[in-house]
């Protein structure tokens, strides 16, 4: 798409200054800008473009406005206000502050209204996005001025992120060396069909998700580059699902496999989570935080049934099942029981699973068709996104008015959300638990709750530790 308003027109205006088209915005998306197609077509009303007035962004390398983001919101939401605040930032040279959107008191659908100037990216509790995105029309986005605010919504956060994208590489990409500032004439307005289409997994796979809205969502930093998430959704009968999960970067947590006893002899051998970080401690190597991993024979002779790997000593082969490593140079890898053989010299440490959930950003195999793959139970997995940085999710089930469990498409979408390329699904059930260091007392606390009422005690768990 032609910019409105090229280097050549704006230097005839404000010689430090890039100026944003002017259409008017007043009483909702004003009708006199036409919908976007993916080929793009330039609004009816051609903008003034010699008026200099407007709202100023950023002047003298200072951002004037905040970015601000929904409290509650995906990645992908997080990522869009990312995006937009290294946009500005390498556009203009000036620093950007990313808030959420939480207001004391404010609950529930509530909107409010908030004097200072801000740049509203998804769906914030703001009047001004709401009075945008009441106007806005079916699988779209919005880029709008209104008062002090800059409004950049779609229908939802993917769309939001192509929102902020198209901001970016439209006015932000190839701003003039020697402007000093950022100006936004009042009443812009633009209005596009989202770039990519809402995500689905297949008309097949679709049937066998649960409808999850997320409702709230806590974050908390469990150790330097190793973020603690607790979410709350609802699925399509109104009722919760609690999901727990670990973001970890790469490099900022080692992998570890944890045994009973941390020892290397796991016949007839099993012990909770708690019980295996706490033998690891003993050991020297003190979690951080740990889930249950492979599935094991609980009526034979307790051995994991797929791959177990611990410092580089093969523990059990991986038999068909597919498997979770961390190689000696501390990248993940997610294989099918084929693909061992290219890794096994460089293994650290490693768990198996059963049914990869992800492949290359796209699911892979849901169990569809079968009991295990489509009906509701508590599940622990583990993903990776394309930058090495590893996610943990557990999902509570089985509790009727606390945690109804999750799919194996309800997963693959849980890891899609966290930004996951890659995803394994590990023993769920009455296995399924996330224990956490208490990063000011030390102590290791259980932070979902067990379907069976206590901590099963399982074959292997994976434990992240401090980096080396």
């Amino acid at each position: 798409m032609t910019r409105i308003i090229g280097k050549s027109a704006a230097a005839l205006l404000l010689a430090l200054l890039i100026l944003l088209p002017a259409v008017s915005c007043a009483g909702g998306l004003p009708a006199e800008v036409t919908l976007q197609t993916e080929t793009g077509t330039e609004p009816d009303t051609a903008p003034d473009q010699t008026l200099p007035g407007g709202i100023v962004i950023c002047s003298d390398g200072e951002c004037l406005f905040k970015v601000v983001r929904p409290d509650i919101c995906s990645q992908t939401g997080i990522d869009a206000a990312v995006e937009l605040k290294r946009g500005i930032e390498k556009g203009t040279a000036s620093k950007v502050t990313i808030e959420t959107d939480y207001v004391k008191g404010v609950k529930g659908d509530m909107k409010v209204s908030v004097d200072a100037p801000e740049i509203l990216v998804g769906m914030t509790n703001r009047q001004e996005t709401a009075d945008v995105t009441g106007e806005l029309p079916a699988d779209s986005f919005a880029v709008c001025a209104r008062g002090n605010k800059l409004v950049i919504v779609g229908t939802d956060d993917k769309a939001t992120l192509d929102a902020v994208r198209w901001f970016v590489g439209e006015y932000l990409s190839d701003v003039p060396e020697a402007a000093s500032g950022f100006l936004l004439p009042e009443g812009f307005s633009y209005i596009s069909e989202r770039a990519t289409p809402p995500y689905k997994l297949s008309e097949d796979a679709d049937a066998a998700l649960s409808g999850f809205v997320l409702k709230s969502e806590k974050r908390s930093e469990a150790a330097d580059g190793i973020e603690y998430v607790e979410q709350i959704y609802t699925d399509s009968s109104g009722q919760p699902v609690r999901a727990f999960a670990a973001v970890i970067q790469r490099g900022r947590g080692r992998f570890y496999t944890g045994t009973p006893e941390d020892g290397t002899v796991l016949e007839n051998m099993c012990a909770t989570v708690t019980a295996e970080m706490e033998a690891a401690a003993k050991s020297g190597r003190r979690g951080i935080l740990a889930v249950n991993a492979g599935f094991f024979d609980m009526n034979g002779d307790k051995q994991p049934r797929g791959l177990c790997v611990k410092e580089g000593e093969l523990l059990r082969p991986t038999a068909s099942y597919p498997f979770f490593a961390v190689l000696d140079d501390g990248s993940p890898v997610i294989g099918t029981a084929g693909e061992y053989a290219k890794y096994s010299g460089g293994i650290r440490n490693a768990v198996g699973g059963r049914y990869l959930l992800m492949r290359d950003g796209k699911p892979f195999e849901l169990g569809l068709g079968s009991d295990a793959g489509t009906e509701r139970h508590p599940r622990t997995g583990v993903g990776y996104r394309e930058d090495g940085t590893v996610v943990l999710i557990v999902v509570d089930g089985r509790q009727s008015g606390y945690s109804m469990g999750a799919t194996f498409a309800d997963m693959c979408l849980l890891f899609k959300d966290f930004g996951c390329t890659e995803a394994l699904n590990l023993d769920g059930g009455g296995s399924s638990t996330f224990v956490l260091a208490d990063p000011a007392t030390g102590k290791f606390v259980t932070k979902n709750r067990p379907s069976g009422g206590t901590m099963r005690k399982i074959a292997d768990s994976l434990i992240v530790l401090p980096p080396d």
